[in-house]
């Protein structure tokens, strides 16, 4: 993609997992805390429809100790409507870079939201079935985001951030470069706001939950919420500076945009 929808629709939303489980050999269970942050889309629910999202998935317990055991980042491309059919572009930031295709069918079941597909499963390096359960966290109302990117091609940027709510995610990866197998250094901060007892004007506080120990980057994420606190002045399209580089805004609570 190489500029700016003209239009986003709907809501940013936050997503979390339930469970996964690899079909046939291993029931549902959950290694992981997964946090998804989604912008608005290009188009009201039809084919070839695109969001920007941040994905990031810690091992539990959650903490400062956790690990990584995927991340990634890029555009939702919407496949087909009737089933639902995403695929996930994250060929830029990817924490496992290596290269699969990650698509996924959306269904209802009991009353909840289940994607289905095939993808790899790390416990035994092969591709197989897999079922994982999702849930949307409720956004508070009037709530500010912010979505940038280090591109106005978010499948391009090579470092990418998103404040939603009480949820802030930064996430970034070295470029490419020609030797085959190198290793792309992988960072990822994630931040959670809560309220302070004191409720004055100092009452929200940002706590850094996680970091892969990029100080720069904790700063770029630092600076974004500020801005988000303090309701976002930009519009999609602006290029804003963060830390000691430009972004791209690709989405905000900015009315009008």
């Amino acid at each position: 993609m190489s500029s700016l929808p003209s239009q986003l629709y709907g809501e940013p939303f936050i997503s979390t997992r339930e469970c996964i489980a690899w079909i046939p050999s291993t029931p549902a269970f959950e290694d992981s805390d997964v946090l998804v942050l989604s912008s608005r889309s290009t188009s009201p629910g039809e084919v070839d429809a695109m969001l920007f999202y941040l994905d990031l998935r810690l091992s539990l317990p959650l903490g400062r100790t956790s690990k990584v055991n995927w991340g990634f980042a890029g555009l939702r491309h919407t496949l087909s409507t009737s089933p639902l059919r995403y695929r996930w572009n994250h060929s830029i930031i990817d924490s496992r870079d290596d290269g699969a295709a990650d698509e996924g069918q959306m269904i209802q079941r009991d009353g909840k939201e289940i994607e289905t597909g095939i993808g790899l499963n790390p416990a035994t390096g092969q591709m197989e079935a897999y079922e994982e359960i999702w849930r949307d966290e409720p956004l508070p109302e009037g709530s500010s985001y912010i979505f940038v990117s280090s591109s106005a091609s978010v499948e391009e940027a090579t470092a990418t951030m998103a404040v939603l709510g009480p949820h802030a995610l930064a996430l970034a990866q070295e470029p490419r470069v020609e030797a085959p197998n190198t290793p792309r250094n992988f960072r990822a901060v994630r931040m959670h706001r809560r309220m302070s007892p004191v409720q004055d004007t100092q009452g929200i506080v940002w706590e850094t939950v996680f970091s892969t120990g990029s100080s720069a980057q904790e700063r770029e994420l630092k600076e974004l919420v500020e801005l988000a606190d303090q309701g976002c002045q930009y519009v999609r399209g602006n290029n804003i500076y963060l830390g000691s580089r430009s972004w791209v805004v690709w989405d905000t609570s900015r009315e009008g945009t």
